[in-house]
């Protein structure tokens, strides 16, 4: 997490998927390593320079961590969390599935250690990035580089029901399927599940039919629809459709089309992560 308000939003929505779930929480603050700072400016700076760049780096850190653990606190305490640096002992009778939060502060580059600790977690929550900032490295390698579903948030309150109607785009890809079984617990709570069938006319993996069939063996009530072509390219064409279903979440695969393909064709991954105003769980 940063001090930007969009992450105030994400944990916030975190704390309560944990409370949700009877599951820990750990908000995680990443500092650049002051070495690291020198580094970014490259050589002819005198041993005066270097150290007085490291101390501001060394400042500047400490003050946002500061302000990063006070919203941390604020939110935490918003939800009456309990908390607990580490796992209940194995024999003490606590259920392991408690909810409880943490805080930890990390030293080194944030999708580095994102793309590290990530993978150590059931699910990343972290917000949507703004477009006119550009692709987000960290965002990136939560997505890529961690093996683990990431639950992207829209900047703004999260309504407390959210996960009532749930809408997965579908396109018969392994990220796809991943998406899927990694939203079960979500679809199982939802009152409506939709399936949208998105490129149907690429056939190399299991057509949304199947995909409510699967849903049907777990319990999970489903309906699919094909989403038709669109001019403005297929992202846009599956967020008009989870707007018309009045969806307040949406499940995707990440990043399912080759570079070449996003290319000439446009990203359905970019489009969610940009424009979604709704929760996204998604998967590479």
């Amino acid at each position: 997490m940063t001090d930007h308000p969009a992450d105030a939003d994400s944990l916030k929505v975190a704390l309560r998927l944990g409370q949700r779930w009877g599951a820990h929480v750990r908000a995680l603050y990443t500092a650049i390593d002051s070495r690291d700072a020198v580094a970014f400016l490259g050589e002819g700076m005198t041993a005066g320079m270097i150290e007085k760049v490291m101390e501001a780096s060394a400042a500047d850190c400490r003050v946002r961590n500061t302000h990063c653990h006070e919203i941390y606190e604020a939110a935490v305490s918003s939800v009456g969390a309990p908390r607990r640096t580490e796992p209940p002992p194995i024999d003490d009778g606590t259920p392991h599935s408690a909810y409880s939060v943490s805080y930890e502060h990390a030293t080194g580059r944030e999708d580095e250690v994102v793309a590290e600790r990530g993978r150590m977690a059931d699910l990343i929550v972290m917000p949507r990035p703004l477009p006119e900032n550009g692709p987000s490295p960290v965002l990136e390698a939560a997505l890529r580089d961690t093996g683990r579903p990431v639950f992207v948030v829209p900047q703004g309150t999260v309504p407390d029901g959210f996960g009532q109607r749930v809408a997965v785009g579908w396109n018969g890809s392994i990220e796809c399927t991943r998406a899927l079984t990694a939203a079960l617990p979500f679809l199982s709570a939802a009152s409506e599940v939709h399936i949208l069938g998105v490129e149907p006319e690429r056939n190399f993996g299991p057509p949304a039919e199947a995909v409510v069939d699967y849903l049907a063996w777990h319990g999970v009530p489903s309906a699919h629809r094909i989403v038709t072509r669109d001019p403005a390219g297929p992202g846009k064409a599956l967020l008009r459709i989870t707007r018309e279903l009045n969806a307040d979440m949406l499940v995707l695969g990440a990043y399912s089309r080759s570079q070449m393909r996003r290319l000439i064709f446009g990203g359905v991954t970019a489009e969610v992560l940009n424009r979604s105003p709704i929760p996204a769980l998604m998967t590479h």
